[in-house]
């Protein structure tokens, strides 16, 4: 798809599309993953019952894959956005609570550094609200003036600050 349809696109720098999403990077980076395994025989893996476990090798390519996808990504003539859970963990030296994207390897923590918005989207009262801005808990951030936090997450409420 990247070299078929993404890079020409971007070569006549238009777009056949407007948006592009990413539903999610969790699962992506899942998927990437699996093929860096499979497509890299010749690495020693163990192996299990589900098959070949991926290992530090695999981890240093996927990281390596990523450096290079998302600023791929991100230069297309087009909006780019992308979707994640989140995954909390203890720092054990601190005792601090770390919010990140979920997602494979260690690129998880560098993700956030390559967009300028970095929003995370909830449910309270049966309506969809957008954290614009950071707090004890999410580290968000937004560039565009004047963009309330918390954002009522409907087309109309963003069609107003886009």
């Amino acid at each position: 798809m990247i070299t078929k349809e993404f890079i020409p696109q971007q070569r006549a720098g238009k777009m056949a599309f407007d948006n592009l999403v990413l539903d999610s990077i969790t699962t992506f980076s899942t998927a990437t993953l699996a093929h860096i395994v499979k497509s890299n025989p010749g690495i020693k893996r163990t192996m299990s019952a589900q098959g070949a476990q991926p290992g530090l090798q695999d981890y240093g390519i996927l990281k390596r894959e990523f450096q290079k996808l998302i600023p791929g990504l991100l230069g297309l003539p087009c909006n780019v956005i992308m979707l994640a859970h989140i995954a909390t963990e203890k720092d054990e030296a601190t005792g601090q609570i770390l919010r990140h994207t979920a997602m494979d390897g260690s690129f998880a923590k560098e993700l956030p550094i390559y967009f300028k918005e970095c929003w995370v989207a909830y449910i309270k009262d049966g309506k969809r609200y957008a954290q614009t801005q950071s707090d004890g808990r999410f580290n968000c951030r937004s560039q565009i003036p004047g963009l309330p936090n918390p954002l009522p997450l409907t087309y109309e409420e963003l069609a107003k600050y886009i």
